[in-house]
């Protein structure tokens, strides 16, 4: 249909590049047609309108190289936590030093856990949580969804209005939320974190332009039991 497809996301423990690989080796997709868009590209367009000269990176080698950014030497004006994978207790000790000392602080995104196939593990706002305990100290800028900024950032790289951005998530806090406001239309995936119950939930506590932007994805669980509620319903 000549309509390009994003993938928006918020783990900064990859690279675009390696969202990218990751990506088209999953989906059997050609590299080329893999676009992404993620809380690495809201941070650096952040920090592009801040003056960093020595921060300190809770990040992975390779979205540190995607920022262009060296973790600090001598005493860091910033904090930048992300997914961080790759660390220690002394990067988390450091990092809380150095706020305590005056250190900016940014958190890449606020998502407090990554699913994998072992369970739950703690991402980004949950080391954020971690910090911020310690500290005292709130982030100054919370990157990635739920932004509005992510949103006018894949408009704008793509050359689009945000009207014409349909976007597909599984998590309400993050996914939804960044849909809530914008001319954008969001479809809730029921095959990710959030239950049908959990929908509902929310659902009532919505107001009416905001139940007009969302729309319910295909969902086999959903429906196998939506198929059964029917078919009970007739026998009775």
């Amino acid at each position: 249909m000549g309509k390009k497809v994003v993938f928006i996301t918020n783990n900064s423990s990859l690279s675009n590049e390696e969202n990218r690989s990751r990506i088209s080796r999953i989906l059997g997709i050609p590299l080329d047609s893999v676009f992404v868009f993620s809380s690495l590209d809201h941070l650096a367009r952040f920090l592009e309108t801040e003056k960093i000269a020595n921060p300190l990176l809770l990040l992975n080698e390779e979205p540190s190289n995607q920022l262009g950014c060296f973790s600090a030497n001598g005493t860091p004006d910033a904090v930048i936590v992300g997914f961080f994978t790759e660390g220690n207790y002394e990067d988390l000790k450091k990092a809380c030093l150095a706020i305590q000392n005056g250190a900016r602080f940014f958190l890449a995104h606020s998502d407090k856990r990554c699913p994998t196939e072992e369970g739950f593990i703690p991402d980004a706002g949950s080391l954020g949580d971690l910090v911020q305990t310690v500290t005292g100290k709130a982030p100054a800028f919370v990157g990635g969804k739920p932004s509005k900024e992510m949103l006018e950032g894949v408009a704008g790289k793509f050359g689009v209005d945000i009207s014409e951005i349909v976007y597909f998530g599984d998590r309400i806090y993050t996914d939804l939320e960044m849909v809530r406001g914008t001319k954008a239309k969001g479809v809730l995936m029921l095959t990710g974190e959030t239950s049908m119950e959990e929908f509902a939930e929310q659902w009532s506590s919505w107001d009416a332009s905001f139940r007009e932007q969302v729309f319910l994805g295909e969902s086999f669980p959903y429906l196998s039991s939506l198929v059964e509620r029917i078919l009970s319903s007739k026998e009775k």
